[in-house]
């Protein structure tokens, strides 16, 4: 079973306009010390309370409140491609989707949430990808922090609406991929030259001009610029050392191996898609924000 970590910080509605919602939904918020059976709390209900029998006074780990109630919930949404350990989903809610999940009180913006079954549920959504997405929950289970943060855990009915962009690393990376495949076959073919792998580069939708300028650029065929003057790699998986990301521009620096140099990839973004631009080679890194 897989989890994923989903951050409530409050970043404005995008999906609904800005209503004030205190006459229709009860507060978002409850006490430990005073929960009850059937309160109503931010859209749902509680059914059932848990105590952990070693603990006599407090809440403490251990203790839970389960609440029932089909609620919808929007917000930002990540989905890393690479694999790790957990669901590598994480979701910042909007202010309109935090009135209507239950916090303790004092929680506020620290609150988080696991989705219970992450494999079974995101089937809609891509690796890979970030964009926005509306979701139903129909049950929930809240415990007490430990530490600074409570725990959520709900249960993901379906998944309503996805608006997505594929993000700048995973672009870069199916770039290289495909390009050092393409290579890789070029090799065997001693009458394969630039004018070939031009022809190749102008059926990818995901690169500029300015890609296609420099490889026809180059001297030779055998992969300059874009290798940084390296012989074409082996493994068509190229290593993401870090992202930086812009409104309109975008930085992704990755190596070919654990002991190459750091390259970089500069996008832009065009529309909504993202772009390969250009290839710094043997860059300085350089992780900050894009200005």
């Amino acid at each position: 079973m897989y989890k994923s970590l989903v951050s409530l910080t409050i970043i404005g509605a995008f999906l609904f306009p800005s209503v004030s919602f205190a006459a229709k939904l009860p507060s978002s918020e409850f006490s430990y010390a005073k929960v009850k059976v059937g309160q109503k709390v931010g859209g749902m209900k509680v059914t059932k309370i848990e105590r952990n029998i070693g603990e006599t006074k407090g809440w403490g780990i251990g203790d839970m409140v389960y609440f029932s109630g089909v609620i919808t919930l929007s917000g930002d949404y990540d989905y890393s491609a690479e694999d790790g350990m957990g669901c590598p989903l994480t979701i910042t809610l909007d202010k309109t989707s935090l009135k209507k999940l239950p916090h303790a009180k004092g929680e506020g913006e620290n609150a988080y949430l696991q989705l219970d079954d992450c494999e079974k549920g995101l089937k809609k959504i891509k690796r890979g990808t970030s964009g926005k997405m509306t979701f139903i929950i129909n049950k929930l289970l809240v415990s007490p922090p430990a530490g600074e943060v409570g725990g959520h855990t709900a249960t993901l009915g379906k998944i309503t609406k996805v608006m997505s962009v594929v993000k700048p690393e995973t672009v870069v990376r199916d770039f290289y991929r495909i390009y050092i495949q393409e290579a890789q076959k070029a090799e065997k073919n001693p009458e394969y030259g630039v004018t070939d792998k031009i022809k190749f580069l102008k059926k990818n939708k995901n690169i500029t001009n300015n890609v296609i300028n420099l490889v026809n650029s180059a001297e030779t065929p055998g992969g300059e610029p874009i290798y940084c003057g390296q012989d074409t790699p082996q493994n068509s998986t190229i290593i993401i050392t870090n992202v930086t990301v812009g409104e309109k521009e975008a930085r992704v620096f990755f190596q070919y191996n654990e002991d190459s140099d750091v390259n970089r990839v500069n996008l832009k973004k065009i529309g909504s898609a993202w772009k390969v631009d250009g290839v710094e080679c043997s860059t300085d890194y350089n992780g900050g924000p894009i200005k």
